[in-house]
């Protein structure tokens, strides 16, 4: 049945696509309105069917190539929730992994970015 899902859950894609391509265009700010849109739609699809992981999937991959991390981080574990044990949730627990990898990198990325890097701030 058409409960609006499928719908809701593609227009996460369509926003995070439209993000990116207004970050690599320099309008930043349009592409986080359009990251909150991405967000808005998951919402809407998750309110639809809560236990049902692909959305949340859809959302934590979309954080996480927006380098949003702690959201990425989030989503990932309401995925894994919602999966049983086995290749699904381990590749969804890899990807949590990947998250938090992103954030400590780009955060020692920034320390180090004009060469002047504090080894106790990395």
């Amino acid at each position: 049945s058409d409960d609006g899902y499928d719908r809701k859950e593609g227009e996460i894609m369509q926003h995070a696509k439209a993000a990116a391509q207004l970050h690599n265009s320099g309008r930043v700010k349009e592409a986080y309105a359009a990251l909150d849109k991405a967000e808005e739609s998951f919402r809407a699809a998750a309110a639809i069917r809560p236990k049902d992981p692909q959305a949340f999937i859809t959302i934590a991959t979309t954080m996480l190539n927006s380098q949003r991390f702690d959201s990425a981080i989030k989503y990932w574990k309401q995925a894994a929730s919602l999966v049983p044990e086995g290749h699904l949730r381990e590749w969804i627990r890899g990807r949590e992994r990947w998250s938090a990898y992103g954030k400590v990198s780009t955060k020692r990325d920034r320390v180090y970015s004009q060469g002047q890097g504090n080894l106790t701030q990395a």
